[in-house]
């Protein structure tokens, strides 16, 4: 069993799975309480109900996150490192490394197949923003939120900006795309 897993629907309708936390049962407060952080991969083929472990993934542990990219290519991110999983070849690939350390950001792919990924952990936590840009496999700093962000939300508007809310904080703020565009 798994828990604070990435799960990515892929193109063809199959899923996949990565890292996560093993859940543990402790049957005398009859609780479920986390478990040792997994390294491992799994695809869900959709269309007969099973589980296929893969290989090749050099993450583990449990703040992984996963991005479906326009290339049909999934970018995965753990703290400072990424990789790319290619879902044709099933296979794992190095890609370039994030700006910085982050835990619990958000990873949002915006109109041009750029992805932003805003906030997170370690402590402090941070108000920073960067770019995954898959052309050249390069992240770059996109700025500074108005506040520093762990465990929110982001989202891709219909005009191409992206709203980030909630997390360590209330308040609302608009990221917009452009070259001088700050979060």
């Amino acid at each position: 069993d798994r828990q604070d897993h990435a799960a990515t629907l892929l193109p063809d309708g199959d899923v996949l799975i990565l890292a996560g936390r093993s859940q543990i049962y402790n049957e005398v407060e009859d609780t479920n309480v986390s478990g040792t952080c997994l390294s491992s991969a799994e695809i869900y083929d959709s269309s007969v109900g099973t589980f296929t472990e893969i290989a090749g993934s050099r993450f583990n542990g449990c703040s992984v996150l996963t991005t479906l990219l326009q290339d049909e290519n999934v970018l995965v991110t753990r703290f400072r490192q990424a990789e790319l999983f290619d879902y044709r070849e099933m296979t794992f690939s190095p890609t370039g490394l994030m700006a910085r350390v982050r835990g619990a950001p958000t990873a949002t792919m915006m109109e041009d197949g750029q992805v932003l990924i805003a906030g997170g952990y370690p402590d402090p936590i941070t108000d920073t923003a960067e770019i995954y840009d898959p052309a050249t496999g390069m992240f770059s700093e996109a700025g500074t939120m108005s506040m520093a962000r762990a465990y929110h939300k982001a989202t891709l508007l219909q005009d191409g900006r992206v709203l980030v809310t909630g997390g360590s904080n209330d308040k609302a703020e608009l990221f917009i795309p452009s070259k001088s565009a700050r979060p």
